[in-house]
């Protein structure tokens, strides 16, 4: 096993992070739009509707995605391939879990502004 792997030490790291953070915004969301703590974009805070929807919405995304990198972490304990190639999957998969958490609440948050 190879637990110095980036793919093993990195997803599982960021995915124990996204965890973490995904569980804490969901029992502690923050209540009123601020500028420290919270999913915060132009469109999430243009509101409090907005806001505290982005705030449970993200919660969900952070834990989906925390859980994701962890499960993709295993790779790294199986796939023995050269390290560069390893840290390249490693940032590929960080970089897709970070978009997909902000491509879909603005997406959501988008339909919730055109209900209206």
């Amino acid at each position: 096993m190879q637990f110095e792997d980036p793919l093993f030490l990195t997803n599982a790291l960021c995915g124990l992070s996204f965890l973490l953070a995904g569980a804490f915004m969901h029992n502690f969301p923050p209540k009123e739009i601020n500028p420290l703590y919270g999913y915060r974009t132009r469109r999430s805070m243009k509101n409090q509707k907005n806001w505290e929807f982005a705030q449970e919405y993200s919660a969900k995304k952070l834990l989906q995605t925390g859980a994701l990198l962890l499960i993709s972490s295993i790779l790294g304990l199986v796939w023995n391939v050269e390290e560069s190639f390893s840290l390249l999957v490693t940032l590929a998969i960080l970089i897709l879990c970070i978009i997909y958490l902000f491509y879909t609440t603005e997406t959501q948050l988008k339909r919730l502004e055109n209900q209206k």
